[in-house]
């Protein structure tokens, strides 16, 4: 079962989301020369889970955001954010700056959030931050863009305004969106993906039920008695 940990707890602001997403990425791509694409999930404050998505084929990564948003859905997460390594050139060239001579779009870290503000609104936003990866360590102000198109904004949004319509105050003490997020979560599991980290009051509650259903093998097991610029992202098998 996955275990919080300190970088994870202790970020709760809007912000700190995204610069330890940054940060987890560029460490990664300095100790091992790339970085897995990651998942984070908040209500409110109170973070829920971390994750790393499972590996799928280039150009294909909406699919596997959209496996990991159904945990967060179900969850209510109101605040989400996608990070991954990607490629990004200027708005103004119609025409990605690619050739037979090679790939002249700059490598970036980027992170996407979605949140229904802080505190919550009643409309959902989202930004996108991009760091080159010569700058994501030292520092440097990103590229900050807001209300994005194409599918990732709009899965994204989609299950921001999904969770708050949708989901119950304290998703932690109900027995039935915990026994759904666990079924969910084994699942993602079998399919590929690795849960870093969950939050404070999910970690007992929900780690209950994933020990027990683990032990069942499936979702009967009884309930616990205590309860401008344009972007794409990369497969995250290695440096583009």
């Amino acid at each position: 079962m996955p275990k919080p940990c300190e970088t994870f707890l202790n970020f709760v602001d809007p912000s700190d989301q995204v610069s330890v997403l940054r940060n987890l990425a560029c460490s990664s791509l300095v100790h091992h020369g790339f970085t897995h694409a990651m998942l984070c999930a908040h209500r409110g404050n109170d973070p829920l889970f971390l994750a790393l998505l499972r590996p799928y084929p280039s150009g294909d990564h909406i699919v596997a955001i959209e496996e990991q948003l159904t945990l967060a859905t179900a969850l209510g997460a109101n605040r989400i954010a996608f990070c991954s390594t990607g490629r990004a050139w200027s708005a103004n060239d119609p025409v990605p700056p690619v050739c037979d001579d090679g790939d002249l779009r700059q490598r970036v870290v980027m992170v996407t959030q979605a949140a229904l503000g802080h505190p919550s609104t009643d409309t959902p936003t989202d930004t996108t931050y991009l760091w080159p990866l010569e700058e994501c360590l030292t520092g440097a102000a990103p590229t900050v863009l807001h209300d994005g198109i194409g599918p990732l904004h709009s899965v994204l949004m989609q299950a921001v305004q999904q969770s708050e319509d949708h989901s119950p105050p304290e998703p932690w003490g109900d027995n039935q969106v915990l026994q759904t997020s666990a079924a969910i979560m084994l699942d993602l599991e079998r399919d590929g993906h690795q849960f870093i980290s969950l939050g404070p009051k999910l970690e007992h509650t929900l780690g209950l039920w994933l020990d027990r259903m683990s032990v069942h093998g499936g979702t009967s097991a009884p309930a616990p008695q205590d309860t401008g610029v344009v972007t794409t992202p990369s497969q995250p098998s290695g440096p583009n």
